[in-house]
């Protein structure tokens, strides 16, 4: 689906249709046989899907997945999938983004339409970068590693997000899931069901709060002496025009 070159801001994304948003993002959701024999079905979570921290905002919780891999049969894009499902289960409205055609940054990609896509989806979430609440997981063809979701770690904190305790990894990917593309029963698919959970119940603790949590005396003092928050450019450019009018 193309949606609207228009469509490039957080309020867009709350205001498509129904049929937009699940053609667009929600292509996990199962049809047919595959639905009445889902697992996720029967997961036993009622306890996060009565939790409502402020009884005053029972609005669905929005998440945005995301997944690197643009291999036709990719274990990120199927680990991705079953963590949207179970979100929805619980409540939430989970948006999956295709990263296909999602141009290598450089100085002419900002206006893309994949970069405008993913930025609206961005602003649109409640449960992803800046302020707000992160989960990582990953993939692994050979032994158990956690080498990139402690990685994402580290970036998450460089972007102010808070990254839940806990995290999933999956090893031997090809051996947990079937044919159809679902996980199989084990602990690792235990795991992910955890993560899950954990990352709607800190959401909803803190997405009521989250400008609270970011409001700084940093950022609210440059406001004050500049009137605005200064790129890194600009501030580089007030140094130097200090610089010259010192000498």
């Amino acid at each position: 689906m193309r949606l609207s070159a228009a469509c490039m801001t957080g309020r867009c994304y709350s205001t498509l249709s129904v049929e937009e948003v699940d053609s667009a993002y929600k292509a996990y959701r199962l049809q047919g046989a595959a639905a009445a024999q889902d697992w996720v079905a029967e997961l036993e979570l009622n306890g996060a899907r009565s939790f409502a921290p402020n009884p005053d905002n029972r609005s669905p919780l929005k998440v945005l997945v995301l997944y690197g891999s643009l291999r036709q049969r990719s274990y990120s894009q199927l680990l991705a999938c079953e963590f949207a499902r179970i979100l929805d289960s619980l409540g939430a409205d989970a948006r999956v983004f295709d990263p296909e055609g999602l141009p290598i940054k450089d100085d002419r990609s900002e206006g893309h339409a994949k970069v405008q896509e993913l930025r609206g989806l961005s602003q649109w979430s409640e449960a992803h970068v800046w302020g707000r609440t992160l989960a990582v997981a990953q993939v692994n063809g050979g032994s158990q590693s956690f080498n990139a979701v402690n990685g994402l770690r580290i970036l998450g904190r460089w972007m102010r997000m808070v990254t839940i305790p806990n995290q999933s990894s999956v090893p031997k990917a090809w051996t947990e899931f079937d044919e159809a593309g679902r996980m199989k029963a084990s602990s690792y698919r235990d795991r992910v069901v955890d993560v899950a959970e954990e990352l709607f119940k800190f959401s909803l603790l803190l997405r009521d709060v989250s400008p609270f949590l970011v409001d700084r005396y940093s950022e609210r003092e440059e406001k004050r002496q500049k009137g605005r928050l200064l790129s890194q450019a600009e501030k580089e450019a007030l140094k130097i025009k200090d610089i010259a009018g010192k000498g």
